[in-house]
């Protein structure tokens, strides 16, 4: 880390490939700089793209071998050249060949990003500089946050609740926890909800429409049938999700409707079997949402994607008609795995999820309800969702497919600034969009919550399995 009251660095503006230009500039330079440090050419800051060492003595492999002999006399390192490639922040002139280049200050630095206030959520990489996010940029438009697996993504969400529930007033929260990371880190100050039990629909809330969105290939016909069995069932006193389906049996009178009794009936078994149409709608969200409170659904139990998928869209479904009628306060929902929600390679009139995560994408800053959308495969996510996405949070991501889609949907991410994304180290991450002025590189700062990893090793999965199977053994045995 290079501490820019102290560190010594001096450099040169040299013309090398068309440069310099008001894009980007080479330069030499003497003493210690980091991979994406800032540094002042003439006023104008730049952020450095990579750093590179060179020595001419030593370019051809054959005639390099031919010196190591003579290395002991000739000490070759004295003609060690070390330069690097800067990209200009909003740079109107180029920087001229010969100009000096030396390190940013921390007050350049912070009046160029603005990030003195905020959600502290790490340091600027080369920099003892905290980046502290303003929490109407980071979040009113929507954020991404992409990463491979085990990049950093769930550490960084985690730092960011710290910060949330750290606000005086803040918004809701609403985390969809899919393998329960963060229900034992925030145990102790979040609303756990077991999505296994305790997230269902009404049957009493289900109607026409919203059966439609679920299964979006309905038929006419099935929806005539459907329109007739709710006029009956919604004339009746007790209203349980089997009673629905007798109201069905007993409108299905003509050939038509016979024929399509079945269908409907497997959708609603479906529904059913499901643990998604139970006779009471929970939770209640317009009583469970507070300004400043966490809730995690924990979807750990839930091993159905079917079941999962239902239920996620019903709470943000939910959560979206609240927030348009004021009737909850502002809210910050973050998604895992939205991918499987809102994917790219299904139509929408395939997929509820989808549909209803782009149109909340396109409709819910107006509205005060806000996504995170949190992915490890970008290339399978929604492009209209993730192009809706303000400000956008990139940790290491390696696979190519998920490099390309990433270049052609994000405006802010040059080139070289992909290239740069498998390289980064767990815990690095890159930073555009609304939520800063120019795009940075960012050290997450550490979680300050001590948290049970909720992953086991491979070895703790078998001594797990083999104690359960002993349990299983002796109760048996007590059985007999």
């Amino acid at each position: 880390m290079v501490d820019d009251t102290t560190a010594i660095m001096e450099g040169s503006v040299i013309s090398w490939n068309e440069t310099p230009n008001t894009v980007e500039f080479f330069f030499s330079f003497s003493g210690n700089l980091e991979k994406h440090s800032f540094v002042n050419v003439g006023g104008m800051l730049a952020r450095v793209d990579e750093v590179f060492s060179m020595n001419r003595l030593l370019q051809d492999p054959t005639e390099a071998s031919l010196l190591s002999d003579e290395h002991r006399l000739f000490p070759t390192e004295e003609l060690n050249i070390k330069y690097a490639k800067a990209t200009l922040v909003k740079a109107r002139k180029p920087p001229m060949p010969g100009d000096a280049v030396r390190l940013a200050t921390r007050d350049e630095i912070v009046e160029l990003l603005g990030i003195e206030q905020g959600l502290h959520i790490g340091e600027i990489e080369g920099h003892k500089i905290d980046v502290r996010l303003s929490l109407t940029k980071l979040f009113k438009k929507h954020l991404a946050i992409l990463a491979m697996s085990g990049a950093g993504k769930s550490y960084f969400v985690s730092v960011l609740l710290e910060e949330l529930l750290k606000l005086h007033n803040g918004p809701a929260i609403v985390v969809f926890d899919i393998h329960g990371e963060y229900k034992n880190c925030f145990k102790d100050v979040a609303v756990i909800i077991d999505a296994r039990e305790d997230v269902t629909i009404g049957v009493q809330d289900l109607d026409l429409g919203m059966l439609k969105e679920l299964f979006p290939h309905i038929t006419e016909a099935q929806e005539a049938l459907v329109s007739k069995a709710f006029a009956l069932f919604n004339s009746s006193i007790d209203k349980k999700p089997e009673d629905l389906i007798e109201s069905l049996k007993s409108v299905a009178k003509t050939n038509a409707e016979k024929a399509s009794l079945p269908a409907v009936e497997r959708k609603l078994d479906l529904l059913i079997n499901r643990k998604v149409l139970h006779t009471y709608t929970k939770p209640e969200f317009q009583t469970l949402l507070e300004p400043g409170k966490l809730i995690i659904v924990d979807f750990s139990n839930v091993v159905d994607s079917v079941e999962a998928s239902f239920k996620t869209y019903y709470m943000i479904k939910s959560m979206f008609q609240l927030r348009k009628e004021e009737l909850c306060p502002p809210t910050i929902v973050f998604v895992e795995e939205a991918h499987n929600l809102s994917p790219e390679r299904v139509q929408r009139r395939e997929s509820a999820g989808k549909e209803l995560i782009e149109r909340v994408a396109r409709e819910g800053r107006k509205f005060g309800l806000s996504l995170a959308l949190i992915t490890q495969r970008p290339a399978h996510l929604s492009q209209t969702a993730l192009s809706q996405c303000n400000s956008q949070v990139f940790f290491r991501i390696t696979n190519p497919n998920d490099l390309q889609y990433i270049k052609n949907v994000s405006e802010s991410v040059s080139d070289s600034l992909v290239r740069s994304l498998p390289s980064l180290d767990t815990g690095e991450a890159f930073i555009t969009g609304e939520a800063v002025r120019v795009p940075i590189f960012t050290k997450v700062r550490e979680r300050e919550r001590e948290c049970q990893h909720s992953e086991l090793t491979l070895e703790e999965m078998v001594a797990k399995y083999l104690e359960e199977r002993k349990k299983r053994k002796e109760e048996a045995a007590d059985l007999l």
